[in-house]
């Protein structure tokens, strides 16, 4: 199994010449010893350098679900199993099939959750989280 077609890969950088004005508000119940315990409830406006989107179109991209592995969590007295998915694009098919570790990208989700009510299997359900990763909703399953 596997995702193929278009990807677009988004960086984001910080412009070299760009700035933007942005406010922070602080909460008012911050610890003694924060860092920032002075400014307790108050807001300040700074100055950050802006944030550049960039865009990579692939037009034909292989990606993998390369590892899932979960753990359960217990939280007042709820259980949860829970998954982090790693996954590969690669070049092409034959690409991951010449060379396991020609990936061009690699990243996991973490976290997430699988729903044991839908009557699918484990794998499938990371393939489908992963196709709604930003820029892969256009990959289609093979």
């Amino acid at each position: 199994m596997a995702l193929i077609g278009k990807w677009i890969k988004y960086e984001s950088k910080e412009s070299e010449t760009e700035t933007q004005i942005v406010k922070i508000s602080y909460p008012a119940e911050l610890p003694e010893g924060h860092s920032d315990f002075d400014k307790a409830g108050t807001e300040e406006e700074i100055e950050v350098p802006k944030m550049d989107i960039i865009e990579t179109i692939y037009d034909s991209v292989y990606v993998v679900v390369h590892s899932v592995n979960s753990w359960k969590q217990n939280i007042n007295g709820k259980t949860d199993t829970l998954f982090n998915i790693c996954y590969r694009v690669y070049q092409s098919e034959q690409d991951r099939l010449s060379d396991y570790d020609s990936f061009i990208y690699q990243e996991h989700l973490h976290a997430q959750k699988i729903d044991y009510t839908l009557n699918k299997l484990e794998i499938h359900q990371a393939y489908d989280l992963v196709n709604i990763v930003a820029g892969f909703e256009e990959l289609i399953k093979d």
